[in-house]
């Protein structure tokens, strides 16, 4: 019967899927090209054109730079080879890929159906916490879908959801995640050393003490994280299908308390039958004790809500915790553009997009944990003021394990959903995205939807996006509104999570102090909001957030600058634009450089776009502009790699209009500042101001930059930042020269508000 279904299953596979690829390790990815903007500066290691060198070495590599094409210009798409295929799938299809999905998944229900006496016998080997979790689900099903996939690598996903995953410990390799190297693996302590009836004791006696000296006491009002950590363990406990179990309250006693459980007592943890493992003892001192050992739970507030988290790295877990693999390969912000571009590409021209989200409930929650022991929390009573413990069936939200072990299922489901229903949806945790052309009819989110009820984990009803135009994915906000009439989409921060950063900037400006745990917050949000919308602009700005050491009250005033600057940021940076048909013209190529030398400083660009003559300038380095430098920082005796930035940054502010929206390679012979451009930041607060304006005026003028090193004897830049005009003459003609147009002071000093204008550009 099993071999049938597999059979059957393998004959309805959509054409194109290979085997699967685990993500590749951190040093073989280093070199990969990204899909719409340089991540990183491979400077000498691997740079597009090897050092030349010699006579007339400078004019030999400036021919062969003018010939190369853009990185970015490839036209093969960054997407997982499933993926592409369920792509090529619904192009091939067209609007006849509703009708076709609607009967993949009838064959899929009958094969369930056939698999059910399968899956009976599967629910009768689960212990009784795990059938709590997964006695609901189809895993004959999913154990089959596993066979017929070509070479998928998590074999033992449905024995986990049997048996359980591991909460501690040397975590079994799945294989569909990065595999860790020796150096990336953190310290590990065994568990034994650490997990014996003697420690979890002492333990259990420390936090108990811990917690009634935080705690409020008997007529004291109780903290809102207090109340809002006990009130998502009850939460949690009731309803048809709990995760937490804890001890149900009498009727009289829930109506008087409003309450419908309470936590266990540590006496009433050492009895339960998870703990115990089913064996009965008599309620006497000789019962063992310290079989099990708790986490911390405690309230943060987050999106605008209390969250309850779970304190594992206090309790040793994590320590006690040896992973195989890192969490590698999932979607981004940048799914819905990969998408589009993706359509674009299989279409020959842009196809109108819509998109929608999905999301699954209590999600860490619902993979079953292999021993319950480990999986207690205690949680501060503030109603009967005393600690109390709660079992979890499955992961917490502490724990190093819980990672890889719950993505392991959205994993499958992506996988298994690609194969044979042609989904062109990706997942990020629990959050789901589905993007596909208009005329698809949002079959592909609706057929993802029904695979995760047939396969036994629904998503959340009242989290249902259904397609749409502007959809959101993981706090970005892609309009597919333009796709059609100008090429383009336009990616931008959600208005939530805009007003939550304006929540905590204000915060910090209004308390006028922050702490460090305050600003490596919202170091945090702000790199994850802004990297996927405007590119590097603003991450300069992050530099006094990240010399935060400790509570600083008041606010000094490079910090009090930043937060301003990156508030006006957050509130009036456009959209940032993406082509969805990737260019095929040749890119400008710039070159630049600047010297240093007896306190004086000279600045040179040169700029070939494709089909035009050669443009150049040149100057000497005003003296206020390393007065600004002073001023944001201390005097030195040396200001060549400030110079660099700037010279960089006056290519864009001498030729705007020659640069707008161009694809350009931009050639620097400083590899600090190739690392700082590419990077977007800087550790010097002068180097940062510089690298911000260049990201500004790049963002501004549509720009896609490659910045690439080259050596200083190959730079032709070299020539007019020491005053060599004869060859430029030569290359460019008369009127090649144009007057360079310095940055104003004011966008180097001072408040970063006119910084971020748009008036930094002519």
């Amino acid at each position: 019967m099993y071999a049938a279904v597999q059979r059957e299953l393998k004959h309805e596979r959509i054409q194109g899927i290979e085997p699967h690829l685990r993500p590749p390790s951190k040093s073989a990815s280093m070199f990969s090209t990204p899909p719409f903007e340089q991540r990183k500066a491979w400077a000498g290691r691997c740079m597009l054109l090897p050092r030349m060198g010699g006579r007339a070495a400078k004019l030999r590599y400036y021919k062969a730079a003018c010939a190369l094409p853009h990185p970015l210009q490839a036209t093969d798409v960054k997407l997982p080879t499933d993926l592409l295929a369920a792509v090529r799938f619904v192009v091939g299809k067209g609007e006849r890929v509703e009708a076709e999905r609607s009967r993949r998944l009838a064959v899929l229900a009958r094969c369930a159906r056939t698999l059910e006496p399968l899956h009976r016998r599967l629910v009768a080997l689960m212990p009784a916490h795990v059938r709590t979790i997964s006695a609901s689900m189809n895993l004959a099903l999913v154990a089959c879908c596993i066979d017929a996939l070509p070479g998928y690598p998590d074999r033992y996903l449905v024995h986990r959801f049997v048996h359980g995953f591991e909460v501690c410990g040397h975590i079994a390799d799945s294989g569909c995640f990065r595999s860790l190297e020796a150096v990336d693996q953190a310290p590990y302590t065994p568990v034994e050393s650490v997990f014996n009836t003697s420690s979890n004791r002492a333990w259990i006696c420390e936090l108990e003490q811990t917690m009634r000296a935080q705690g409020n006491r008997p007529g004291q009002q109780p903290t809102p994280a207090a109340e809002a950590a006990y009130a998502a363990s009850l939460k949690e406990c009731a309803g048809p299908s709990p995760t937490t179990w804890g001890v149900e309250l009498p009727p009289s006693e829930q109506s008087s308390t409003g309450r419908t459980h309470r936590g266990l007592t540590a006496d009433e943890v050492d009895r339960h039958p998870w703990i115990t493992e089913g064996k009965q003892y008599p309620p006497s001192a000789c019962r063992p004790r310290g079989l099990w050992r708790p986490m911390r739970r405690f309230a943060i507030w987050q999106k605008g809500k209390w969250r309850a988290c779970d304190h594992a790295r206090e309790s040793k877990h994590n320590e006690c915790t040896k992973p195989a693999e890192a969490l590698a390969g999932q979607a981004t912000a940048e799914l819905p553009s990969q998408l589009a571009r993706s359509f674009a590409e299989g279409h020959g021209r842009p196809v109108a997009m819509e998109g929608g989200t999905e999301d699954w409930p209590r999600a860490y929650r619902k993979s079953p944990v292999s021993s319950p022991r480990l999986n207690v929390v205690c949680v501060w009573n503030p109603y009967a003021h005393r600690p109390e413990y709660f079992l979890l069936s499955g992961f917490n939200f502490g724990l190093v394990s819980a990672v890889c072990g719950f993505n392991r299922w959205p994993h499958f489901v992506m996988a298994s959903a690609r194969a044979w229903l042609g989904c062109c949806s990706g997942s990020y945790f629990d959050d789901a995205f589905t993007g596909e052309p208009t005329y698809a009819r949002g079959s592909g989110q609706a057929a993802l939807w029904a695979w995760a009820e047939l396969t036994g984990l629904p998503f959340a009803r009242d989290k249902h996006v259904p397609p749409h135009g502007k959809p959101k994915f993981v706090g970005v906000v892609t309009d597919y509104t333009r796709v059609v009439s100008d090429g383009e989409l336009l990616v931008s921060v959600d208005p939530g999570r805009r007003a939550s950063l304006f929540e905590l900037i204000d915060g910090a400006l209004g308390a006028g102090e922050l702490s460090r745990a305050q600003a490596a917050k919202l170091s945090g949000k702000l790199r994850w909001s802004l990297c996927p919308c405007f590119g590097r602009v603003g991450l300069a700005l992050l530099q006094p957030l990240h010399a935060v050491r400790h509570n600083t009250s008041p606010l000094p005033s490079d910090l009090r600058e930043a937060l301003a600057g990156l508030r006006m940021l957050v509130e009036l940076m456009p959209p940032r634009s993406v082509q969805v048909m990737a260019s095929r013209e040749p890119p400008t190529v710039i070159f630049t450089d600047a010297s240093f030398e007896d306190g004086a400083g000279a600045l040179g660009v040169v700029v070939k776009r494709p089909g035009q003559p050669l443009l150049w300038t040149a100057c000497d380095c005003p003296e206020w502009v390393l007065d600004a430098f002073r001023e944001v920082d201390r005097h030195k005796a040396q200001y060549i790699g400030q110079l660099e930035l700037l010279a960089a940054v006056l290519a864009y502010t001498t030729f705007p209009e020659e640069l707008r929206g161009r694809h350009v390679i931009h050639w620097v012979d400083n590899e600090s500042a190739v690392y700082g451009l590419v990077k977007g930041y800087s550790g010097s607060p002068d180097s940062a101001r510089v690298v911000n304006l260049y990201h500004t005026c790049v963002t501004q003028l549509g720009v896609t930059p490659w910045v690439e090193y080259v050596h200083t004897d190959d730079n032709l830049a070299d020539l007019p930042s020491r005053g060599d005009f004869l060859l430029l003459r030569m290359l460019g003609g008369s009127g090649a020269f144009r007057p360079a147009v310095v940055p104003p002071v004011r966008s180097l000093t001072g408040p970063l508000l006119p910084l971020l204008a748009v008036a930094v550009l002519p």
